[in-house]
């Protein structure tokens, strides 16, 4: 600290991040009531106002008042220690924050004033500075009536939206008409333009000295340069024990290659991103949904042929009409006919395909099974979910992995695979995913003596795309051994104390991750 001016030993600076830690994160845990809630935050604001600089600016002063106030309504109301979840007590406070106002108050007499058209009515002042004089903003025009429709009004006679802006106008004059000086702000740019109020003073002012060329504006402007900051969570030796326990899945590996730093934040710390059981379905929730109708209505073939007949298609979509209703419907507004109409056409498609397969019977339905890896001489236990096992007339297994989205994820031919490199941004480019490499393994493990091969099934499309083409039939072992050297690569990296977890490369990904407001990458 002393670099910087600040005399402050080391015990000291600890035990400072020990009462900051306490006051901005430890004493909101047990927060379970509005008194407890108001108590840590009368803690807080007395620690702010005692210790920190809050007195040297006024407008500090008035949102601390603000939130005393906020704090004694709270703690006086009469259901203050009725139970609540935590999020519910900040979603209470976050809505009185927005209700509130602090307001600029100063002398009438001196100093500086912050008012409105209608507060400066028949006052003068020597120096005026109006900010956002900006077409739509200055003047500010209603085209809606809340009662009275506009084509109603203009047919009696009545135009309130030339008298409004002629109100306005007068305004405008009457303030800079009186001061010595006036200050007209406003931001041009491709968007925004400068008000017609600013445009008639210009022409009046050409017209008076009969010259286009009356005023030079003088242009204001910030040049920022952000440098951009890379975040690295250096690893722990806490950290390498804890990864090196937990158990693995497929997405939990093709969540490291695409981005380590949304490893960390999901799988190590723990964090989830909360959703919104108000707002409409999104593409998971609608990949869930089609998953689950598929588990159900198809149970009834386990261990047997499927017989997709007539009536089977009559009782399939019969059970798609309610779950749709109970799990999508109520969560949607109008538009939910559009979505069950598409959800309906492509199920139709996919029976038609699956009319054309020649399944002997289906194994298993959305089952979870438990597996290990020894990996870099590291036992690794992993989950896996297998949407359908089918087995085939010639008695080979298919495992089916249920894909409802567009993107391709299945790993590259052998020749491509052969050319790989392998860092983990060749390894993602070219094998995408381990979904199906390790289905694959798992299952030919338990069942040696069988022909087995993994399918991504795209129900949008109703594309089979196997982990080994009929080309490579017979090198499939030659692919098994480069997915696993890959697998080898990356698990190398995640369990690397000198590699750091860092953010992706590619920013359009970030657009899409609940983590994003974490990472400084975007």
């Amino acid at each position: 600290m002393h670099n910087i001016g600040i005399d402050l030993e080391e015990a000291e600076c600890k035990e400072s991040l020990k009462t900051l830690h306490n006051l901005f994160l430890r004493i909101w845990e047990e927060n379970d009531n509005l008194a407890k809630f108001s108590s840590s935050l009368k803690l807080l604001l007395d620690a702010l106002v005692n210790n920190g600089m809050l007195t040297n600016f006024p407008f500090n002063l008035k949102i601390i008042e603000k939130l005393e106030e906020i704090k004694i309504e709270l703690e006086s109301l009469s259901f203050n220690q009725e139970l609540f979840e935590r999020s519910e007590i900040w979603d209470i406070f976050q809505q009185k924050l927005q209700e509130e106002v602090v307001s600029f108050i100063g002398s009438p007499l001196k100093g500086t004033q912050i008012l409105g058209f209608l507060e400066a009515r028949s006052l003068c002042f020597e120096n005026v500075i109006i900010m956002d004089v900006n077409e739509s903003i200055l003047p500010t025009l209603k085209i809606n009536e809340p009662l009275i429709p506009r084509e109603v009004m203009l047919s009696l006679g009545l135009s309130r939206l030339e008298k409004e802006e002629e109100i306005q106008r007068y305004q405008f004059n009457s303030l800079i008409s009186a001061a010595a000086k006036v200050y007209l702000v406003y931001e041009k740019n491709e968007v925004k333009e400068k008000s017609r109020f600013i445009e008639e003073l210009l022409w009046k002012m050409q017209k008076e000295s009969n010259s286009l060329e009356v005023t030079t504006m003088p242009r204001a402007s910030f040049y920022i340069n952000v440098m951009p900051q890379t975040v690295s969570i250096y690893k722990t030796t806490e950290n390498i024990d804890f990864i090196k326990k937990a158990t693995y899945s497929a997405s939990r590996i093709n969540t490291y290659m695409n981005c380590p730093l949304q490893f960390y934040y999901q799988y190590v710390l723990g964090l989830e991103e909360k959703d919104d059981l108000l707002g409409e379905p999104e593409a998971p929730h609608i990949g869930d949904f089609i998953h689950e109708l598929l588990e159900e209505a198809f149970i009834k073939f386990k261990n047997t042929a499927p017989l997709l007949d007539k009536k089977f298609e009559k009782y399939f979509f019969e059970k798609m009409e309610e779950k749709f209703e109970n799990d999508l419907g109520r969560r949607m507004k109008t538009d939910s006919f559009l979505l069950k109409r598409i959800i309906k056409n492509r199920l139709e498609r996919f029976l038609d395909s699956e009319r054309k397969r020649d399944v002997a019977k289906i194994i298993c339905l959305e089952e979870r099974r438990k597996d290990t890896i020894t990996i870099n001489n590291e036992e690794i236990s992993f989950v896996y979910t297998v949407d359908r096992m089918d087995q085939m007339q010639d008695e080979s297994i298919i495992i089916i992995d249920y894909k409802t989205g567009g993107a391709n994820v299945s790993p590259k031919k052998l020749s491509a695979l052969e050319k790989m490199n392998m860092d983990i941004d060749s390894i993602r480019e070219d094998i995408k995913s381990f979904q199906l490499p390790l289905y694959y393994y798992f299952v030919s493990r338990q069942l040696p003596d069988k022909n087995v091969n993994a399918q991504l099934y795209n129900l949008r499309t109703l594309e089979r795309k196997s982990l080994i083409s009929e080309s490579d039939l017979p090198h499939k072992g030659r692919i098994m051994e480069i997915c696993f050297k890959a697998l080898e690569v990356i698990f190398r990296e995640i369990f690397d104390p000198g590699t750091g977890f860092m953010p992706s490369k590619e920013e359009r990904k970030c657009e899409f991750c609940g983590f994003s407001a974490l990472c400084s990458n975007t």
